[in-house]
C-alpha cells in the first residue's frame, strides 16, 4: 500500500510540474497592426485584434478587439534557442500585401508561425521580393 501512495504522489508531482510545459504554447495577444494584412486567405484592415492560440492546438484565431470579424489558420509550433524578450507579430511582405507570419510572446522560446498561402507562393514565382515586417508589441 505503501509504494502505491508513493506512485500517486510521484504522478501528482509530474503533473504538477508539467503542466506550465504546456501552458507555454498558448497565445493571448492584443496588438494594435497599423496597416491592413492577410490571415490565410482573408483581408482584415488595420485596427486592434486580439491573436489566441490554445495550448495543444495547432489553430490560431486572430478577432477583432471589437469581435465584429476575425479568421482561424492552421499554425506550426517553431522554436528559438533565447525566448523573445518582446511579444511580437512577424508578418510577410510582398509589394503592397502583408500576409501573417508568426506570432511569438515574450519570455517563452517557442511561438506559431503560419504556412506560406497560394498567393504568396504565387508572389514568389513572380519574381516580387519578399520583406519581413514584426510589430513589437507592449508588456501584455
Amino acid at each position: 500500500m505503501n509504494k502505491l501512495r508513493q506512485l500517486i504522489q510521484f504522478a501528482g508531482i509530474i503533473a504538477v510540474c508539467s503542466a506550465p510545459m504546456f501552458a507555454q504554447n498558448s497565445v493571448n495577444l492584443a496588438a494594435k497592426v497599423p496597416f491592413a494584412f492577410i490571415v490565410g486567405t482573408r483581408s482584415m484592415p488595420a485596427g486592434d485584434y486580439r491573436f489566441y492560440v490554445q495550448s495543444g492546438s495547432p489553430v490560431l484565431t486572430v478577432r477583432t478587439a471589437n469581435g465584429a470579424a476575425g479568421a482561424m489558420i492552421l499554425t506550426t509550433n517553431a522554436t528559438r534557442f533565447n525566448p523573445t524578450k518582446q511579444s511580437k507579430l512577424v508578418f510577410r511582405v510582398y509589394g503592397e500585401e502583408s500576409y501573417l507570419a508568426g506570432v511569438w510572446t515574450a519570455g517563452i522560446a517557442s511561438g506559431r508561425e503560419t504556412p506560406k498561402t497560394g498567393a504568396e507562393k504565387e508572389s514568389e514565382r513572380a519574381g516580387i521580393p519578399m520583406n519581413v515586417a514584426v510589430l513589437a508589441l507592449g508588456v501584455q
